[in-house]
């Protein structure tokens, strides 16, 4: 391979002359530098097991199973535990190699610093400009201007190059078994915001987080130092990307075991702070949300068993008791203004919400002729008015609207869940639980108002939200003018999915020439995902 690497190299580089074009770099000139300068050794040692997973300086007969595997297959040196470092350093990286100018990099630095980062509770706040990040983790620097140049109006172009060698560099990445711990951040940090890239984003930086005993440093609280603590922090976001997700796709939990995840010991540290309290409050709420979940399951076609009903009212009541807890407790920030207390409110009406939607399983076209069981009609109506809570907060409020271009993905789909709600309320479930039609469809308006007016790429998720709820709200109009006027609705689908907290995907189709009729069967109530927002046209690639 080598050989014919080579004769490649000089043909191209013959060709190049002739065109009178520097020759093509030698390929072991391009590689990867780490922070120790001892690449060879630390890429040696990727090809033998992960000795941080099972690390020998705590050797028990109640081991793990792979401890013995490692002690009769390992030679001696693989013994010892992997030394730490900052991040992979790769050279060119995506500056070098004219992805983007320095000048834009800086640019996109400075945005991410001054206003994104306190959305990721302050976690690069200890860099000054874009030549430290690159000097400490390529991965998060290319990280930071994807994010950046997604919440830039100016940023289309940019992100579109930028999210290309992001998913290049990532998958170069992921087979390695030791990264850095600032490696680590930009994964977490990537799956906080770039929607389309969360799912794959959030298991990676789980299973290499696992791998660099983050879970340990973190049941460790108290007693670690200030490295452990801020394992800990870490730890504790990537469990708040992987229970995010799984609420959003209405998915098994693939995420962390409650049971490894300790916040009151978090909190004991005396490194713990403002930030903490901000973090936690959002954890002790998903580990809430991560009962109901396995109390009821993800298959939104089955109803609520009626002897589950109770519990589901011992779960809002928790969920009050969560909201007395933590209401009024978060106090100011200064970057951020009022945002964290707002985000309390926000979250509990997210959670109420989600939990009341629980009562509307079970009801699809097929069964638009069973009635709501007596003892979820209250709990109905509840989501219905909790569903119009949120949007109103949103369009009343105007330091929440402001932090709309920068606040995660989280935040805009469960706007666009609760608006999709009440329009398929308002268009086919008129009869199990009272809705206000002309409220519905004035607050849509207003919310879509919202989204268009929104300052970010144009890749952003509030603009593909604005173009999906444009095109429901004009169909759910049509669709109650024509029962008005006593003509028959015609559905796009003969079987409709229940009103819950799974958005199915959209369906895929390798025809780029589809039509624009088949594009409007396609884009229909029942089976547009905003998580993704990929309709079969944009060949979106994974």
């Amino acid at each position: 391979m080598n050989r014919y690497f080579s004769h490649l190299q000089t043909a191209l580089n013959e060709a190049r002359a002739a065109l009178s074009l520097p020759p093509v770099s030698a390929v072991d000139e391009l590689g990867m530098k780490e922070e120790d300068g001892k690449t060879s050794q630390r890429e040696q040692a990727d090809e033998q097991p992960n000795t941080l997973e099972v690390g020998m300086e705590h050797d028990t007969l109640a081991s793990a199973p792979m401890r013995s595997l490692y002690e009769v297959t390992k030679s001696s040196e693989m013994h010892e535990k992997t030394t730490q470092f900052s991040g992979l350093v790769m050279e060119p990286d995506f500056v070098s190699r004219g992805v983007i100018t320095e000048a834009e990099a800086g640019q996109l630095t400075k945005t991410y610093l001054t206003r994104l980062d306190h959305f990721f509770y302050d976690h690069l706040q200890k860099y000054a400009d874009i030549s430290e990040v690159r000097k400490t983790s390529t991965l998060l620097a290319l990280t930071l201007c994807t994010v950046a140049a997604l919440h830039d109006p100016l940023g289309t172009d940019a992100y579109d190059k930028l999210s290309r060698e992001l998913r290049s560099v990532t998958s170069s990445l992921m087979f390695r078994t030791h990264l850095g711990v600032e490696d680590i951040k930009a994964l977490c940090m990537g799956s906080y915001w770039l929607g389309n890239l969360t799912w794959v984003l959030s298991g990676l930086v789980l299973r290499k987080a696992i791998g660099m005993q983050y879970h340990t440093a973190h049941m460790n609280q108290p007693q670690t130092d200030k490295e452990g603590f801020g394992k800990s922090q870490m730890w504790l976001l990537i469990f708040l990307a992987n229970e995010q997700i799984s609420i959003l796709h209405g998915s098994p939990a693939c995420g962390v075991e409650p049971g490894y995840i300790n916040w009151k010991n978090h909190l004991a540290s005396p490194f713990s702070g403002e930030i903490d309290l901000r973090l936690i409050s959002h954890i002790d709420l998903l580990l809430l949300l991560g009962k109901v979940r396995q109390t009821y399951g993800v298959d939104a076609m089955k109803p609520i068993p009626l002897s589950l009903i109770p519990q589901l009212r011992d779960y809002l009541a928790q969920l009050d008791r969560w909201s007395q807890a933590w209401t009024g407790r978060l106090a100011r920030n200064k970057w951020l203004g009022n945002f964290p207390s707002q985000a309390v409110k926000l979250h509990f009406r997210f959670a109420k919400f989600f939990i009341c939607s629980h009562a509307f399983r079970g009801l699809n076209v097929e069964a638009a002729h069973v009635p709501l069981a007596p003892e979820l009609q209250d709990i109905a109506a509840s989501a219905v008015a909790t569903a119009i809570s949120i949007l109103e907060l949103l369009i009343e409020s105007d330091e929440l609207r402001a932090y709309l271009v920068g606040i995660p993905h989280y935040f805009h789909t469960m706007f666009a869940f609760a608006a999709v709600f009440l329009l398929k309320v308002a268009t086919r479930n008129r009869q199990h639980v009272h809705v206000d039609t002309q409220l519905v469809f004035r607050i849509s308006r207003h919310v879509l108002e919202v989204f268009q007016h929104c300052p970010c790429a144009k890749q952003h998720l509030v603009h593909r939200i604005a173009q999906g709820l444009q095109e429901m709200i004009e169909r759910c109009e049509g669709q109650i003018a024509t029962e008005r006027s006593g003509h028959p609705v015609n559905r796009v689908l003969n079987r409709e999915p229940p009103i819950s907290a799974s958005m199915p995907p959209p369906p895929t189709t390798s025809n780029p020439e589809i039509g624009s009729q088949d594009m409007l069967s396609w884009f229909n109530l029942e089976n547009f995902d905003f998580l993704s927002m990929s309709p079969p046209t944009w060949n979106t690639e994974f």
